[in-house]
């Protein structure tokens, strides 16, 4: 009896740790993720991104001028980002000593990932925006239509838009609504802010790594990296579901924290290393399953 409970925790730990298990990619993540030059680089660009918003917001710049500006400026950043966590991947495989990147090493490796990548990352970021909308657009008509009909509140969708982009007139509509109205509105809020770009961050998921790794540009590296997550899609589903999950108790905890200035830093700074730590669990992942399978394919 001992000896089969040993030789079933033997090939638990053993099935837990081999890339078969989702929870084997979070684990080897752990050592890549501590990169001093890439919280910068995520806390650079939180910061700026917010400042920049939040000002030509109050000066009324157009809303296409402040998309384009942060497009520009998170392209950059996000190309040469990515290069580091896909480069710090490969040394850490060909390496077995490796550590990690000195940060003038670090700095070259981002320069070099801003030059290849640049205007996929641009492109990128632009079909992703087209994406986001549309569906968003979609799942507003959907749910209008089958679940929670605007009708119902003595609204139709131009009325709401120009509901919701006015703070003096939303607060003057949800004053005379019942609850049952505003159930129905949060209801509406749901689905098409929430569990709408829910399901296209999870059908994206492995769209970055795909166009990095295999070098199709954007566009048709969409459609495969689809293709893939759903030839894997149990392995893919649950690493997605311990992200989100993850996301939720990090901003729980970071609403717990005091206001203060200190504090809010603090909690930006744990946020970002987790986006790090699951940016390199997707890069691994993917390099497991879609990279050195291939590798050992044509090996063979």
């Amino acid at each position: 009896m001992i000896e089969k409970v040993a030789n079933f925790c033997k090939n638990f730990l053993d099935w837990f740790k081999s890339d078969r298990c989702f929870m084997s990619y979070f684990i080897k993540g752990f050592p890549f993720a501590n990169n001093l030059l890439l919280i910068t680089l995520g806390l650079f660009m939180a910061t700026f991104n917010t400042l920049y918003f939040g000002v030509s917001m109050q000066y009324g710049v157009n809303i296409l001028i402040i998309t384009l500006v942060l497009a520009l400026l998170s392209s950059a950043i996000a190309s040469g980002f990515c290069y580091i966590v896909k480069t710090s991947i490969e040394q850490k495989d060909s390496d077995k000593d490796f550590n990690k990147f000195n940060i003038r090493t670090t700095f070259d490796i981002f320069y070099t990932g801003v030059g290849k990548h640049y205007l996929s990352f641009l492109g990128g970021f632009v079909l992703f925006f087209i994406i986001l909308i549309v569906s968003m657009m979609l799942a507003l008509l959907f749910a209008n239509k089958f679940i929670c009909p605007l009708s119902s509140m003595g609204l139709d969708i131009d009325t709401l838009q120009l509901v919701l982009s006015n703070q003096d007139a939303l607060n003057t509509f949800a004053s005379q609504m019942t609850k049952s109205q505003i159930f129905h509105l949060l209801e509406l809020f749901y689905i098409t802010n929430i569990i709408t770009p829910g399901i296209v961050a999870f059908m994206l998921m492995l769209w970055v790594p795909e166009f990095m790794y295999s070098g199709k540009n954007v566009f048709v590296a969409l459609f495969t990296s689809i293709k893939k997550l759903f030839s894997d899609f149990w392995n893919a589903l649950c690493i997605y579901i311990i992200i989100m999950l993850g996301h939720f108790i990090v901003a729980l905890i970071c609403a717990l924290f005091p206001q203060t200035s200190i504090m809010l830093y603090v909690g930006s700074l744990i946020f970002i290393y987790w986006m790090i730590y699951n940016i390199y669990t997707v890069f691994l992942y993917y390099k497991s399953k879609y990279v050195d399978t291939n590798e050992r394919e044509w090996i063979a």
